[in-house]
């Protein structure tokens, strides 16, 4: 069974963020200002993003939550995470444009009980491109959610860098 106000008729998934997600309180997502992309996960739930971009960035950095659906405090961290990277902090070195990806695997994160996997019973992280990804994320996200493991193009725009957040 899955929730469904997140889904992709939904225009926010805080409720069901704030349900299924350890230490994440609807005032938290919603202050996340989370966007809903282009893509969408096998069972058509939208896939939500949120960029922190300064004015003349010289750093790309994509944080991915939840890659497995069953690690639900990786997503709640990434929500944690956002307000962290929106707040200015004059000692930061370099000026970081964040891109956030708190749920990459809705299908699994809401799904009762959380599965590891998709829908389609693939597991995400080792098909997700670790490198070179970039301002094509969003389409890349639902090629590879909708795609079987050997479509999934590993050629894309650059990133410098990649978080995935585990726990």
């Amino acid at each position: 069974m899955l929730l469904i106000a997140g889904n992709a008729r939904s225009a926010s998934p805080c409720v069901d963020f704030s349900i299924q997600l350890p230490n994440v309180k609807r005032e938290l997502c919603e202050a996340a200002q989370l966007q809903a992309s282009s893509a969408k996960s096998v069972k058509g739930q939208t896939i939500w993003v949120r960029d922190v971009k300064p004015d003349h960035a010289d750093l790309r950095v994509l944080v991915v939550g939840a890659i497995h659906g069953d690690e639900l405090s990786s997503a709640a961290v990434a929500l944690h995470w956002i307000k962290q990277a929106a707040q200015t902090h004059a000692d930061t070195p370099r000026v970081i444009h964040w891109r956030f990806v708190p749920m990459l695997n809705p299908d699994g994160v809401l799904n009762r009980p959380p599965r590891r996997v998709n829908a389609n019973g693939v597991d995400l992280n080792p098909q997700f491109p670790h490198t070179q990804l970039g301002a094509g994320c969003q389409n890349l996200l639902g090629k590879a959610h909708r795609q079987r493991p050997a479509q999934v193009s590993r050629r894309q725009a650059v990133v410098r860098a990649r978080v995935t957040v585990f726990a």
